[in-house]
Protein backbone atom coordinates (compact mmCIF):
# COMPACT_ATOMS: atom_id res chain seq x y z
CA UNK A 1 0.00 0.00 0.00
CA UNK A 2 1.41 3.38 -1.12
CA UNK A 3 1.56 6.72 1.13
CA UNK A 4 0.80 9.01 -1.29
CA UNK A 5 -2.12 9.80 -3.78
CA UNK A 6 -2.31 7.67 -6.94
CA UNK A 7 -3.48 10.39 -9.45
CA UNK A 8 -5.20 9.13 -12.55
CA UNK A 9 -3.31 9.19 -15.79
CA UNK A 10 -4.82 11.01 -18.67
CA UNK A 11 -4.70 10.16 -22.09
CA UNK A 12 -3.28 12.15 -24.65
CA UNK A 13 -5.03 14.52 -26.20
CA UNK A 14 -5.42 14.95 -30.00
CA UNK A 15 -6.95 18.61 -31.47
CA UNK A 16 -5.87 19.95 -34.93
CA UNK A 17 -3.85 22.90 -36.18
CA UNK A 18 -5.41 25.94 -36.16
CA UNK A 19 -6.21 27.22 -39.45
CA UNK A 20 -6.08 30.85 -41.00
CA UNK A 21 -10.03 30.98 -41.01
CA UNK A 22 -10.02 29.95 -37.49
CA UNK A 23 -10.39 32.82 -34.18
CA UNK A 24 -7.34 33.26 -32.41
CA UNK A 25 -8.02 31.25 -28.85
CA UNK A 26 -8.22 34.28 -26.34
CA UNK A 27 -5.70 32.41 -23.61
CA UNK A 28 -3.86 29.81 -23.67
CA UNK A 29 -2.16 28.81 -20.34
CA UNK A 30 0.81 26.70 -20.24
CA UNK A 31 1.23 24.31 -17.42
CA UNK A 32 -1.79 22.93 -15.27
CA UNK A 33 -0.13 23.18 -11.89
CA UNK A 34 -1.68 24.92 -9.20
CA UNK A 35 -0.99 28.60 -10.55
CA UNK A 36 -1.97 27.69 -14.12
CA UNK A 37 -5.56 26.14 -13.17
CA UNK A 38 -6.82 28.82 -11.11
CA UNK A 39 -5.52 31.53 -13.54
CA UNK A 40 -7.88 28.96 -16.04
CA UNK A 41 -10.88 29.17 -13.19
CA UNK A 42 -10.44 33.01 -12.34
CA UNK A 43 -10.59 33.87 -16.30
CA UNK A 44 -13.71 31.29 -16.48
CA UNK A 45 -15.63 32.70 -14.04
CA UNK A 46 -15.35 35.89 -15.62
CA UNK A 47 -16.72 34.44 -19.26
CA UNK A 48 -13.09 34.39 -20.78
CA UNK A 49 -12.41 30.80 -22.62
CA UNK A 50 -9.01 29.11 -21.66
CA UNK A 51 -6.94 26.62 -23.17
CA UNK A 52 -4.17 24.79 -20.89
CA UNK A 53 -1.33 22.94 -22.62
CA UNK A 54 0.01 20.37 -20.40
CA UNK A 55 3.12 18.08 -20.93
CA UNK A 56 1.93 15.33 -18.26
CA UNK A 57 -0.18 12.80 -18.21
CA UNK A 58 -1.37 13.15 -14.71
CA UNK A 59 -1.09 16.01 -12.03
CA UNK A 60 2.18 16.06 -10.12
CA UNK A 61 2.99 13.24 -7.99
CA UNK A 62 4.89 12.66 -5.01
CA UNK A 63 6.20 15.01 -1.82
CA UNK A 64 5.36 18.62 -3.07
CA UNK A 65 3.35 21.23 -1.10
CA UNK A 66 1.80 19.61 1.77
CA UNK A 67 0.95 22.83 3.92
CA UNK A 68 -1.53 25.23 2.28
CA UNK A 69 -2.51 28.62 3.91
CA UNK A 70 -5.98 30.14 4.89
CA UNK A 71 -5.63 32.30 1.84
CA UNK A 72 -5.45 29.76 -0.04
CA UNK A 73 -8.39 28.23 1.15
CA UNK A 74 -10.53 31.39 0.57
CA UNK A 75 -8.81 31.42 -3.13
CA UNK A 76 -10.06 27.68 -3.64
CA UNK A 77 -13.82 28.81 -2.65
CA UNK A 78 -13.80 31.57 -4.63
CA UNK A 79 -12.74 29.70 -7.55
CA UNK A 80 -15.17 26.75 -6.94
CA UNK A 81 -13.36 23.75 -5.40
CA UNK A 82 -13.17 25.47 -2.13
CA UNK A 83 -16.27 22.69 -0.50
CA UNK A 84 -14.50 19.95 -2.35
CA UNK A 85 -10.99 20.29 -1.02
CA UNK A 86 -12.40 20.74 2.53
CA UNK A 87 -13.61 17.34 2.77
CA UNK A 88 -10.33 16.01 2.79
CA UNK A 89 -8.12 18.17 4.51
CA UNK A 90 -6.96 18.18 8.19
CA UNK A 91 -6.43 21.67 9.86
CA UNK A 92 -4.34 22.50 11.94
CA UNK A 93 -3.17 25.81 14.25
CA UNK A 94 0.27 25.14 15.70
CA UNK A 95 3.50 22.67 15.72
CA UNK A 96 6.35 21.93 17.71
CA UNK A 97 9.93 20.89 16.16
CA UNK A 98 12.29 18.53 18.38
CA UNK A 99 15.92 17.45 18.35
CA UNK A 100 16.65 14.31 19.64
CA UNK A 101 14.63 14.80 23.17
CA UNK A 102 14.51 18.28 23.33
CA UNK A 103 11.93 20.66 21.87
CA UNK A 104 13.36 23.37 19.92
CA UNK A 105 10.58 25.22 18.84
CA UNK A 106 7.14 25.37 19.67
CA UNK A 107 4.29 28.09 17.69
CA UNK A 108 0.82 28.22 17.81
CA UNK A 109 -0.78 30.85 14.97
CA UNK A 110 -3.80 33.01 15.67
CA UNK A 111 -7.05 31.99 15.03
CA UNK A 112 -10.06 34.31 16.12
CA UNK A 113 -13.52 33.23 16.88
CA UNK A 114 -14.73 34.76 13.68
CA UNK A 115 -12.16 33.15 11.23
CA UNK A 116 -14.64 30.69 8.84
CA UNK A 117 -10.92 28.33 8.32
CA UNK A 118 -8.09 26.92 10.14
CA UNK A 119 -4.74 28.80 9.58
CA UNK A 120 -3.23 25.74 7.81
CA UNK A 121 -4.22 22.66 6.08
CA UNK A 122 -2.44 19.69 5.38
CA UNK A 123 -3.67 18.14 2.15
CA UNK A 124 -0.80 16.26 -0.60
CA UNK A 125 -0.61 18.89 -3.46
CA UNK A 126 -1.25 15.75 -5.78
CA UNK A 127 -4.99 15.66 -4.00
CA UNK A 128 -5.46 19.51 -4.06
CA UNK A 129 -4.22 19.52 -8.09
CA UNK A 130 -6.91 16.47 -8.64
CA UNK A 131 -9.86 18.42 -7.26
CA UNK A 132 -8.86 21.31 -9.45
CA UNK A 133 -8.46 19.22 -12.65
CA UNK A 134 -12.23 17.57 -11.41
CA UNK A 135 -13.37 21.13 -11.49
CA UNK A 136 -12.00 22.05 -14.67
CA UNK A 137 -13.49 18.99 -15.98
CA UNK A 138 -17.02 20.51 -15.23
CA UNK A 139 -16.37 24.54 -16.95
CA UNK A 140 -17.55 24.28 -20.62
CA UNK A 141 -15.12 27.38 -20.87
CA UNK A 142 -12.10 25.46 -20.22
CA UNK A 143 -10.31 23.18 -22.39
CA UNK A 144 -7.20 20.97 -20.90
CA UNK A 145 -4.76 19.15 -23.54
CA UNK A 146 -2.68 16.38 -21.85
CA UNK A 147 0.64 15.53 -22.74
CA UNK A 148 0.94 18.19 -25.08
CA UNK A 149 4.35 20.24 -24.95
CA UNK A 150 5.74 23.21 -26.28
CA UNK A 151 7.98 23.23 -28.70
CA UNK A 152 7.94 26.80 -30.42
CA UNK A 153 6.77 30.39 -29.70
CA UNK A 154 5.84 32.93 -32.89
CA UNK A 155 5.28 36.28 -31.25
CA UNK A 156 3.05 38.54 -33.77
CA UNK A 157 1.74 42.05 -33.08
CA UNK A 158 -1.72 40.66 -31.75
CA UNK A 159 -1.24 37.45 -31.47
CA UNK A 160 1.40 34.55 -30.47
CA UNK A 161 1.33 31.32 -32.49
CA UNK A 162 2.46 28.31 -30.16
CA UNK A 163 4.08 24.74 -31.32
CA UNK A 164 3.30 22.00 -29.56
CA UNK A 165 4.44 18.47 -29.68
CA UNK A 166 1.18 16.45 -29.45
CA UNK A 167 1.05 12.37 -29.94
CA UNK A 168 0.15 12.89 -33.18
CA UNK A 169 2.88 15.52 -34.16
CA UNK A 170 3.02 19.09 -34.04
CA UNK A 171 0.10 21.66 -33.75
CA UNK A 172 0.43 25.09 -33.71
CA UNK A 173 -2.19 27.04 -31.60
CA UNK A 174 -2.98 30.92 -31.91
CA UNK A 175 -3.52 32.90 -28.89
CA UNK A 176 -4.55 36.70 -27.68
CA UNK A 177 -2.59 35.82 -24.36
CA UNK A 178 0.15 33.26 -23.18
CA UNK A 179 0.10 32.73 -19.49
CA UNK A 180 3.90 30.76 -18.97
CA UNK A 181 2.62 29.01 -15.82
CA UNK A 182 5.12 25.97 -16.42
CA UNK A 183 6.98 26.18 -13.38
CA UNK A 184 10.56 26.96 -12.42
CA UNK A 185 12.41 25.38 -15.31
CA UNK A 186 9.89 26.86 -17.56
CA UNK A 187 10.23 25.89 -21.09
CA UNK A 188 8.19 28.85 -21.90
CA UNK A 189 10.96 31.41 -20.34
CA UNK A 190 13.54 29.79 -22.33
CA UNK A 191 11.60 29.82 -25.63
CA UNK A 192 10.73 33.88 -24.58
CA UNK A 193 14.35 34.39 -23.66
CA UNK A 194 13.47 35.34 -20.08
Amino acid sequence: MSTYYQPPKYPASTFESMTPSDDTLPVVVVGAGPVGMATALGLAQRGVPVTIIEAADQVSFGSRAICISRHSLEAAGRLGFGAELEKIVLPWVGGRSFYRDRQVLHFRMPQRDFDVRPPMINVSQSEFEQIMVDTIEQNPLITLHWQASIAGILRGDDEVTLEIDTADGKRHLRARYVVAADGGRSRMRELAGL
